[in-house]
C-alpha cells in the first residue's frame, strides 16, 4: 500500500533531499509507459504491462500530530510481454528508495521524471508498506516520524 502525506508541498520536499541522505538505500532506473491498451514499465531486463485492482482511499487526519495521510490499497500486477504497442508516451524515472533501517517495513519512494533539458525532477512521494501491517501500530508511526521530522 501508499501511504501519502496529505497538503505536503512537493517543492518544500525538493529542498530536503539532503537529510534523508543516512536512509538512502538503492536507486533505479525506468521507463513508464503510456498507451491506449494499458500502462507498461520497461527495466534492464524486461518489459511489464500492469494490471490494476483499485481499492477504496482512506483519508486519516491527524495521523501523527498534525500530519494527516491519504491511505491507498491499490494493486496491481506485473506480467512480461515481449512488445509494445505502438502508439505510445514514454517517460523515464529514476526511483529513490530510503529506509531507516534493514528491519523496517516502511520505504520511502522518492520518483523523479527526466525533462526535455535531460534533468531528474521530484514530481511524486510516498511511503511504501506491505499491505498486512497495522498502520496504527505504534512502531510504524514512529519510523514515518523520523522521515517526516528530517522533511519538516
Amino acid at each position: 500500500m501508499k501511504i501519502y502525506i496529505e497538503n505536503y508541498n512537493i517543492e518544500k520536499l525538493s529542498k530536503k533531499l539532503k537529510t534523508l541522505h543516512e536512509y538512502f538505500i538503492n536507486k533505479t532506473n525506468l521507463l513508464e509507459v503510456y498507451t491506449d491498451e494499458g500502462i507498461f514499465s520497461i527495466d534492464q531486463n524486461n518489459i511489464y504491462k500492469h494490471e490494476y485492482f483499485d481499492k477504496p482511499v482512506k483519508n486519516i487526519k491527524r495521523y501523527i500530530d498534525d500530519f494527516s495521510v491519504i491511505v491507498d490499497t491499490t494493486n496491481f500486477k506485473k506480467s512480461i510481454v515481449n512488445q509494445l504497442p505502438s502508439d505510445n508516451l514514454i517517460i523515464k524515472i529514476e526511483t529513490h528508495m530510503y529506509q531507516i533501517n534493514s528491519k523496517s517495513s516502511l520505504k520511502l519512494i522518492i520518483n523523479f521524471i527526466q525533462n526535455k533539458q535531460l534533468e531528474y525532477k521530484l514530481y511524486d512521494w510516498y511511503f511504501d508498506v506491505s499491505d498486512d501491517i497495522d498502520i496504527n501500530n505504534l512502531l510504524f508511526k514512529e519510523d514515518i516520524n523520523v522521515f517526516l521530522s528530517s522533511l519538516n
